[in-house]
């Protein structure tokens, strides 16, 4: 994410699949997802009060971003982005160690986290593991961390 022109085209051009500008808004996150996920083999998952993927209006980070405090929307969203891989590498390699506390434990703080972006199908994936990790079919997981 930047604001240089000619920043998308160098990003698509290095391999990118698309980018998002600063300061990133909850509309432009929330397409561009929707615009992807699809393409993951993935069908968007229902959210509470069944929109896929979208915070309800009085959901705080929408509050947020209407009273003028978009910078720091941006900022949870980029937090959000930016530790997701690491966290789901983390599970990747507890999973491998047969690590199945670590596994259930990251599963339930990225689910968290996931809940209060709106993330629903991130959330879901999380809930996935966690029921399974719990179930001791900890092998079965690995289909969904990869």
């Amino acid at each position: 994410a930047g604001v240089m022109q000619g920043e998308r085209e160098r990003c698509v051009a290095a391999g990118m699949d698309d980018y998002l500008g600063k300061p990133v808004r909850l509309q432009t996150l929330d397409s561009t997802l929707r615009k992807w996920i699809p393409r993951m083999g993935e069908t968007p998952a229902a959210a509470p009060g069944g929109e896929p993927s979208s915070l309800p209006p009085e959901h705080p980070l929408r509050l947020l971003e209407q009273r003028g405090r978009g910078e720091l929307v941006a900022e949870i969203i980029e937090l959000f982005l930016e530790t997701t891989p690491q966290r789901l590498e983390q599970m990747r390699e507890a999973r491998l160690k047969a690590d199945s506390a670590s596994v259930l434990s990251l599963a339930h703080s990225l689910k968290g986290a996931a809940v209060q972006l709106g993330a629903w199908g991130m959330a879901e994936l999380c809930q996935k593991i966690q029921t399974l990790g719990r179930g001791a079919s900890m092998a079965e997981t690995g289909d969904l961390l990869y």
